[in-house]
């Protein structure tokens, strides 16, 4: 659990009322956008382009792990 914790401080953060669940997902959702919307500008580079689609899966996945961890952390299941 402590390595969750470390791994994913956003989600543990704010999960404490209703407020701060909705402002973690929406600051979730945000960040793998605009990851998503800096990561397509920069796929258009031809050496870059190799290892852009590998790190755009990695955030997707962190992003979305992380907003699961959340809303267990909220309802306490976690």
């Amino acid at each position: 659990m402590k390595t969750l914790k470390n791994i994913f401080p956003l989600s543990f953060k704010w999960s404490k009322d209703v407020v701060g669940l909705i402002i973690g997902i929406v600051l979730y959702i945000v960040v793998a956008v605009l990851c998503g919307w800096a990561i397509s500008l920069v796929g258009g580079i031809p050496v870059i382009n190799i290892l852009v689609p590998i790190l755009g899966i990695l955030l997707d996945v962190y992003c979305l792990v992380g907003l699961v961890l959340l809303v267990l952390a909220f309802l306490k299941v976690v």
